[in-house]
C-alpha cells in the first residue's frame, strides 16, 4: 500500500530533512495560478519537503557564500522532486516534479509573492 509514511521516508532517503504531505483543503486560499488543480485539476494533495540551510552562511561580510549555498540548495531540491517524480511513476501514480525552486513572479504582485516558492 501506498501511503505518507511511505512518501516521508522516500524523501528522506532522497536527501530531504523533512517531509509532509498536506492534503488539497490547504490550499484553498491560494492565489489563482497557485492552486495545485491550476496544474493538475485531479490533484488530491501535495507531497512538501525541505532541507536545512545553514544559516552561517547568512553571516559572511560578502553575499557570494549565500549565494554558493542557496544554489547548491535549489539543485538538491530539484533532484529530490524530480527523483520522487520518478520514483512515483514507476508505480504508476500522478505525479509531477515540482517547478524549480525559483519564484514565478510575471504578471503577479511583488507583495503577493514575497517569500512564495514552489517547493
Amino acid at each position: 500500500m501506498f501511503n505518507s509514511a511511505i512518501i516521508k521516508r522516500k524523501a528522506i532517503h532522497e536527501g530531504a530533512d523533512i517531509c509532509g504531505v498536506a492534503p488539497l483543503f490547504r490550499f484553498e486560499d491560494a492565489p489563482k495560478g497557485f492552486h495545485p488543480c491550476d496544474i493538475y485539476p485531479d490533484c488530491k494533495s501535495v507531497v512538501v519537503f525541505a532541507s536545512h540551510f545553514s544559516l552561517s552562511t547568512l553571516q559572511a561580510i560578502t553575499n557570494s557564500l549565500y549565494t554558493f549555498v542557496r544554489n547548491i540548495m535549489v539543485e538538491k531540491l530539484d533532484l529530490i522532486s524530480f527523483h520522487l517524480s520518478m520514483n512515483w511513476k514507476k508505480m504508476a501514480l500522478h505525479q509531477f516534479p515540482s517547478l524549480p525552486l525559483t519564484p514565478m513572479i510575471i504578471g503577479i504582485q511583488s507583495e503577493i509573492m514575497e517569500g512564495v516558492y514552489f517547493h
